[in-house]
C-alpha cells in the first residue's frame, strides 16, 4: 500500500493511493461514505480535495440527505470493474500536515 502526495510551493495538487485503496468519510454518527478501488487519484484546488478518480474495481457507497433537516433519505451504490469512477467533491476536505480531515485511508 502506498499514499503519495505531490505539492508545489506549499500546495498539494495531487494524491495517489494504490493497492486496494479505500477512503471512508463520516457522514453522521452512524453513516459513513465509502470509496474503494485498486487505485485512487485525487486532484486538489487550494489544498482542498476537488475530484477523485477511482480506477479498476471501483466501488462507492454514499448517503444523501435533505439540506433543511440533514436527515439521510437514500443510500447510493456505484461500481465498475475496468473503467473508472469520477467523484466531484462537494464538501470541503482540507489538507493539513498531509492528513485528510474527516477521512481515513486503508
Amino acid at each position: 500500500e502506498k499514499i503519495e502526495f505531490k505539492a508545489f510551493e506549499g500546495e498539494i495538487y495531487n494524491m495517489f493511493v494504490t493497492n486496494n485503496s479505500m477512503i471512508i468519510t463520516r457522514k453522521d454518527s452512524i453513516h459513513y461514505d465509502q470509496i474503494k478501488g485498486d487505485q485512487i487519484n485525487g486532484h486538489f484546488k487550494n489544498n482542498e480535495l476537488n475530484i477523485l478518480d477511482v480506477n479498476k474495481n471501483g466501488q462507492a457507497i454514499y448517503y444523501t440527505s435533505e439540506e433543511k433537516d440533514s436527515l439521510i433519505n437514500e443510500i447510493n451504490i456505484i461500481s465498475c470493474e475496468v473503467n473508472f469512477i469520477r467523484i466531484f467533491c462537494t464538501k470541503s476536505i482540507a489538507i493539513n500536515s498531509a492528513f485528510i480531515d474527516r477521512s481515513f485511508f486503508y
